[in-house]
């Protein structure tokens, strides 16, 4: 500890006779510490600061060759930190600028959606000014009882920055199905194509058979119900009513599926290499793709300075790590059972769970690497469903 307040030189001497080096430093009472001799005409040692000023006045110095490995201790820290002043100021003026632009807000995303317009939840932050280029907000509490107000839809809304982005990730209510009264006349129309199966009509009238096709929003079972004919050919009242019953329809279900029959495998060979990427408004310079000469690699971007406001300038070193990629011959029941897996997938997203699937076929066709398998499912559904009627009178 006393030599770092102190200050230290590691050093080199070469020459023929060590041993004397070593006895004229004894002699003059200069101190020499963790001494490592390399070979017969070489050695390495520290010495203090003051004293190495000391060293290098003797004369008998001149039989050696003395050369300055590294400095160290807290006089020489200090005087290499004066001699950078500069470099410091600008180390000091470049961290505040990062720290600057980090309170701003560079781009605003929108995740979980489905039937709401991202541009909804946009303009309902701009009303509380949350906007690309200006701050970042720190309630974020407020701007989530603000978008519940906004937009009646949303079940949940969730707000982080990533970096100088804003993630907003919504979830939207389950809209539960229309329920029609029964007091209120309504038609039974198909909500998808199919042949009929069969008709179970319970009130209303039905308007298909067994065998027949139909198509989406066709009348199934009309709520209008006509009395028998009265005397002398006079025709009965006709009364609107509440249809009710079951229609089941067969329905054709097409898709297709690819596989691969060898699966890529990557793995980094160890080899990096470095770029800088540097785009200021329109002008996007890459330095990688004139040097990288990697085949296939993967990159990663690091961030310097990724800043909107005052002026659109973004700054990242990327980091290319080479990959080897190879081609692995897939196992039949592999693949068949990826095949599978995929199937039931679709089936889970796409068919009703009352759905009765009597059918499945599957075509297969191979090009190069891919196996495409084109499915056909028939399924039977009951396909019915409530529409209100406007009676005309």
């Amino acid at each position: 500890m006393r030599l770092f307040f102190r200050g230290s030189n590691r050093i080199r001497v070469e020459g023929f006779k060590l041993n004397q080096f070593l006895s004229h430093c004894i002699k003059s009472d200069i101190e020499l510490q963790n001494i490592v001799k390399k070979d017969d005409f070489t050695l390495e040692a520290t010495v203090p600061k003051d004293r190495y000023e000391v060293l290098m006045k003797k004369k008998y110095m001149n039989q050696f060759r003395i050369t300055t490995i590294k400095k160290m201790g807290l006089p020489n820290y200090r005087r290499e930190a004066m001699q950078r002043k500069g470099f410091a100021v600008g180390l000091l003026i470049f961290l505040y600028l990062m720290y600057y632009q980090s309170l701003f807000i560079t781009e605003i995303e929108v995740k979980g959606q489905e039937s709401i317009d991202p541009s909804i939840i946009r303009t309902s932050l701009a009303e509380i000014g949350v906007l690309e280029g200006n701050k970042k907000p720190k309630d974020l509490d407020n701007i989530r009882e603000y978008l519940y107000d906004k937009c009646d839809d949303l079940a949940w809304v969730g707000i982080e920055y990533t970096g100088n982005k804003m993630v907003v990730k919504i979830a939207e209510k389950a809209k539960a199905p229309e329920i029609i009264s029964y007091d209120i006349p309504c038609d039974i129309i198909a909500k998808k194509e199919g042949y009929i199966e069969r008709v179970i009509t319970k009130y209303g009238t039905a308007k298909v058979r067994e065998g027949e096709f139909v198509k989406e929003g066709d009348l199934l079972i009309s709520g209008i119900v006509q009395d028998e004919e009265k005397t002398a050919g006079e025709p009965g009242d006709i009364h609107y009513i509440h249809a009710l019953g079951e229609i089941y329809a067969k329905i054709i279900y097409r898709f297709n599926i690819t596989e691969e029959k060898s699966e890529i495998i990557k793995n980094e060979t160890g080899r990096t290499a470095y770029g800088i990427r540097l785009k200021i408004g329109d002008l996007d310079i890459e330095t990688g793709k004139t040097h990288v000469t990697f085949r296939d690699f993967i990159r990663e971007d690091l961030d310097i300075i990724n800043t909107f406001y005052p002026f659109p300038i973004k700054l990242c070193v990327i980091e290319y790590s080479e990959l080897d990629v190879r081609a692995l011959n897939r196992d039949e029941n592999e693949i068949k059972k990826s095949i599978s897996y995929k199937i039931s997938e679709w089936i889970e997203k796409n068919i009703p769970k009352d759905g009765e699937i009597i059918n499945k076929d599957l075509m297969y066709e191979e090009e190069r690497n891919i196996i495409k398998i084109s499915v056909m499912i028939e399924s039977i559904e009951q396909i019915g469903k409530e529409v209100k009627m406007i009676p005309v009178y």
